[in-house]
């Protein structure tokens, strides 16, 4: 080990591993041993050790002459030099874990032997077969075959639907965008076998190359290729070989074809492909996906003032673990303009099929070939500027928000990439929206797409970013900033970035395993993995999954002990606000039991705090529904079960029993319309909302009882009733956002009637 320490070399390499190292500890979800550490030593790695072991090959090839074993002797020596010099990185990630902390050790060790320890032993092995196998020019060589490898394996995610690549340097990557959920895959393992396979017979390769005289010209050389094939080679070719046909059901790649067949099912419009599955899509129900992909495609153009002839395929996915095993994101929704494609899952396409879509539409004036726009900001930013439907507020009045009440959020940092992918998406998609909406609206649509292309603000419009930034901030702060606005901006945009989140990939993993206990019903499971992931990290997401699930398991008392110690512990950690319904249903319950009016009055009380605070569609809907019955003696007794038992079966009875018992609980009747339309049930939700008498209803849930009527009307095409009861809701409405979303939904019922 001491003659390691006299080697130059190995002291100068060892210094340049302290570099990247000390570089990457200081950058936020690489300073630690995680994936995004080990990826990024696994790519420096590669290439020092390729150069390692040429300075190696040539001392040793030059003392060994007439020895035998010389490939086997040079081979562990490079092995073994370069593996130490990665010590350096590994020690260092885990001495940081004294500074950083690192929520999964375990993971991040595994990581390390997968990506950087394989993609060295890859790399000298295949140094080694080129050194051999050259006479001149060999590191030129080995880094130009390592471009062309890095190529490849790129192609396909530009060429293939995936969002992920394997590769044999950095193990997988995720894509440019990808779900906080990432873990040691058996298809990583897989791939990594077969990265060992290939470097054996790379090194196989590099013992038979070196006995041949190096005289002989480089055809006849290749000739003596032959004598490889020995019956252990000839079983690991076979292996590559089955691999390689089987890299699709394996999940290292996902061809086009292999999609569209797991899916199952084509239908084709006018300017669509849709590829879907009949797993949750009937034939009715694809025709009115396919109108609705029509709809959004000709008001696009329209906006834009463009013709798009092209076909766009869509992928509608059934649910998000069959998106992840065929393209690599469960919940990452995303687009391919190069491709014209986009990738949805079946349960929330209708909520971003129009931002997609304005991806591949923008296509046709963005960057040749890509045909994306010059940054991450001008991407999103035009998308949302055109979409124009994010939220329970307009992006101009989330913006003005924004800018007054966190105001160390600079949009000019946003415009640029790297800041955009490091700040909450919330922030830099919503900002970067209403920035480029200003300019359209300001500067007209052609400007706006002169400007996705070429990202020259001044050239543009006549004017610096920093004046027309100012300018934005001017106009929307005077026309749209609410002081009543506070909570509903704390609540969407105080939450960090993935960059910023401690433990973040061990936090999400976690998460997302008590998440699907939680769905599969196993609440006591879910809540043992919420709480393991509040200890490991204190973060929102797991305690409000804690609180759904012992609420689930019926433990009101603790739903209400432990709300109100993270309540008072953190009055102004909005984010926090939605276990507020199950605290109202566990204070409810506790009041029903122990008939206590005043628990009753605390319920109602927080009831009507949460609908002030105004921080979506459905907590207002519910907040105010429980408002309203906690306020009336009889039905907070009898509804009590109703809204704090679980029992699916049980809930339309209950509720049709109190509906019987008081003919003027108008607003029970759409409570049941709802039940029967999640059930799919049109016709009956129908004749409820039609027997409701307006005189009893206030402004707010008439605008709620219409609305749910024109989706009743819309689910069984009577788009004449749809449409009318769409202008009712819009009477009573008040929330311009929702307002918006009305009158696009009016505009949809009228293109489905007539296409």
């Amino acid at each position: 080990m001491v003659s390691f320490f006299k080697n130059r070399p190995f002291f100068l390499f060892g210094l340049l591993y302290l570099l990247i190292s000390v570089i990457l500890l200081f950058q936020p979800l690489f300073n630690y041993l995680g994936f995004e550490f080990s990826a990024v030593i696994g790519f420096f790695s590669s290439i020092l050790s390729a150069s390692y072991t040429y300075i190696i090959f040539n001392k040793e090839t030059d003392k060994a002459k007439g020895k035998k074993w010389v490939i086997t002797r040079i081979l562990f020596l490079c092995l073994k030099t370069n593996w130490i010099l990665l010590i350096i990185p590994f020690f260092l990630a885990l001495i940081n874990i004294l500074f950083v902390k690192n929520c999964s050790i375990f993971n991040g060790i595994l990581f390390f032997v997968l990506i950087p320890v394989i993609s060295v032993l890859y790399s000298v092995s295949l140094s080694l077969f080129i050194y051999t196998l050259v006479h001149d020019y060999k590191l030129f060589i080995v880094y130009s075959l390592f471009l062309v490898i890095i190529f490849i394996s790129g192609s396909d995610y530009f060429l293939k639907p995936q969002l992920f690549v394997y590769n044999p340097f950095i193990g997988v990557f995720p894509g440019l965008v990808y779900d906080e959920e990432l873990y040691v895959s058996f298809s990583l393992i897989l791939y990594r076998l077969n990265i060992i396979i290939q470097s054996i017979i790379f090194i196989a390769a590099a013992n038979i190359f070196y006995q041949i005289p190096r005289d002989l010209p480089i055809r006849e050389r290749i000739k003596k290729f032959k004598y490889i094939f020995s019956f252990p080679i000839k079983i690991l070719l076979v292996v590559l070989v089955v691999f390689h046909f089987c890299k699709n059901e394996i999940g290292i790649t996902s061809d086009k074809n292999h999609v569209i067949s797991s899916l199952g099912k084509t239908y084709k419009t006018e300017n669509f492909v849709i590829y879907y599955s009949n797993k949750n899509i009937t034939d009715s129900e694809i025709k009115i996906i396919a109108k609705q992909h029509e709809f959004y495609l000709k008001q696009i153009c329209k906006q834009l003032q463009i013709s798009f002839r092209d076909k766009i395929e869509s992928f509608i996915y059934p649910d998000a673990e069959t998106k992840y095993s065929l393209i690599g994101a469960k919940y990452t929704l995303v687009s391919k303009p190069w491709l014209n494609q986009i990738h949805l899952n079946e349960d929330s396409f209708e909520q971003v099929l129009k931002h997609e879509l304005v991806h591949v539409v923008a296509g046709e004036f963005g960057i040749p070939i890509l045909k994306i726009g010059r940054s991450a900001a001008m991407i999103e930013g035009f998308a949302m500027a055109i979409e124009w439907d994010w939220g329970y507020r307009t992006l101009h009045e989330y913006s003005a928000g924004i800018i007054n009440l966190m105001p160390q959020i600079k949009l000019k940092k946003i415009l640029s990439t790297t800041s955009f992918i490091s700040t909450s998406p919330s922030v830099s998609y919503v900002l970067s929206g209403s920035f480029i909406k200003y300019l359209i609206e300001t500067y007209g649509i052609q400007k706006g797409k002169d400007l996705y292309s070429s990202g020259n603000l001044e050239k543009i419009t006549g004017k610096d970013e920093e004046t027309l930034i100012q300018d934005w901030k001017t106009k929307i702060t005077e026309l749209y900033y609410s002081k009543e606005d506070s909570v509903i901006i704390n609540y969407t945009f105080k939450r960090q970035a993935i960059f910023h989140k401690v433990c973040a990939r061990a936090i999400a993993n976690l998460n997302e395993k008590a998440r699907t206990e939680f769905l599969n019903k196993n609440f006591s499971k879910s809540a043992e993995l919420y709480n393991q992931s509040i200890q490991l990290s204190n973060n929102n997401e797991a305690k409000i999954g804690y609180v759904a699930s012992i609420m689930h398991n019926g433990d009101y008392n603790s739903v209400i002990n432990f709300t109100d110690q993270f309540l008072d512990e953190n009055k102004q950690l909005i984010s926090l606000l939605p276990a507020q319904i199950y605290r109202i249903d566990a204070i409810w319950k506790k009041a029903f039991v122990e008939k206590n009016a005043s628990l009753y009055n605390l319920a109602y009380r927080e009831s009507l705090e949460l609908f002030n605070s105004h921080i979506s569609e459905s907590y207002d809907f519910s907040a105010m529904v429980r408002a309203f019955i906690l306020s009336n003696e009889k039905l907070r007794e009898e509804l009590c079960e109703y809204y704090t038992s679980f029992n699916d079966d049980m809930k339309p009875i209950i509720l049709l029993e109190v509906i019987n018992n008081n003919p003027n609980f108008t607003l029970g009747k759409i409570l049941m319309a709802r039940e029967l339309f999640f059930k799919k049930e049109y016709q009956k939700a129908i004749q409820y909302l039609n027997s409701t008498q307006d005189l009893y209803l206030s402004k707010f849930f008439l605008s709620e009882k219409y609305k749910l009527l024109a989706a009743c009307n819309t689910k069984i095409k009577n788009y004449d009733n749809a449409f009318m009861s769409f202008e009712q809701s819009l009477k009573f409405q008040e929330n311009e956002s929702i307002r918006n979303k009305i009158r696009e939904r009016m505009e949809k019922v009228m293109f489905l009637q007539y296409q």
